[in-house]
């Protein structure tokens, strides 16, 4: 099997019509399976998938029902241990491959075996360039954001969110974005799966390109291979207290994993102040500025 791709949903029923559309359309010529994992929808979503899947008239689809929310790390893995590809693509639901993207990055891949990791260019809806690569995590960059201060002073955090990276060189990074993120059976079998133990939702990707560095392995970006994506559309419906949580929990367990004490305790302790603050932004409806 050359590639397995793993797309977890949850309340991704506008979304998901449009995501596994591209994926049928970009496949032909390729052994490739197909792993829906959802997180126990309400809004239609089963509906949604079983709609399109039927009229692609396709059996390479294997989905799995979950009757609970397990998290983002846990139900990708539910679709790797299912998996034989060569590679596998974890694709958010409100992704959207582009003619070709698949063969390039495979391509690729099969040629440079000392890659673990690889995202490619992503774009938004509109085709504008959507960052995607971002350096490994520090508190001190941390403990800006939790603050909210990043949406003031910009540069304070310029370093961390790779501003002036030139997207359309092939280099190695850090760490890619999530949303269109391609794995090697190799990598898996050294390290094992995402880290569904510590991480629910959020850094679990940051944390896998680290494991995968720290194993000798490189994370690159590939911008020869492009992706579309909306962006938060599944993480989006939740309100900014509950984000916070999520965010702050993941990254505690990622400095516990990957940081010093000292990481940990200044993570722990600007905690409650980024809660106080997503308390307010819910309440006065702020849209703070985005970042990937």
């Amino acid at each position: 099997m050359d590639l397995s791709i793993v797309i977890v949903t949850w309340n991704s029923a506008k979304e998901i019509d449009p995501c596994l559309r591209s994926v049928f359309s970009c496949v032909d010529g390729l052994r490739c399976e197909v792993f829906i994992v959802d997180n126990a929808s309400s809004d239609g979503t089963r509906a949604a998938i079983e709609t399109t899947v039927k009229d692609a008239g396709t059996t390479a689809v294997t989905t799995i029902w979950n009757a609970k929310n397990l998290g983002f790390a846990a139900a990708v893995n539910q679709g790797i241990e299912k998996s034989s590809g060569e590679h596998v693509l974890l694709l958010n639901p409100d992704t959207e491959l582009t003619p070709g993207c698949l063969q390039t990055m495979l391509q690729y891949l099969k040629s440079h075996a000392e890659v673990g990791v690889a995202g490619g260019k992503i774009l938004n809806a509109d085709g504008s360039l959507q960052p995607s690569v971002r350096r490994f995590p520090t508190a001190w960059d941390q403990a800006v954001i939790l603050l909210k201060l990043h949406n003031f002073f910009p540069p304070i955090v310029a370093k961390y969110f790779c501003d002036g990276f030139n997207y359309d060189a092939e280099q190695a990074v850090d760490q890619v974005r999530g949303a269109y993120f391609w794995i090697s059976r190799r990598l898996i079998e050294t390290i094992g799966p995402l880290d569904a133990k510590n991480f629910f939702i959020w850094f679990e990707e940051v944390d896998y390109c680290r494991r995968a560095k720290d194993a000798g392995f490189k994370v690159m970006y590939v911008p020869s291979s492009v992706a579309k994506h909306e962006g938060g559309a599944s993480f989006g419906q939740e309100v900014p207290l509950t984000k916070q949580r999520w965010i702050n929990k993941s990254m505690r367990r990622y400095f516990k994993k990957h940081g010093t004490a000292l990481d940990v305790i200044v993570t722990t302790v600007l905690s409650p102040v980024s809660l106080m603050l997503a308390m307010i932004v819910q309440r006065l409806k702020i849209k703070p500025k985005k970042y990937v």
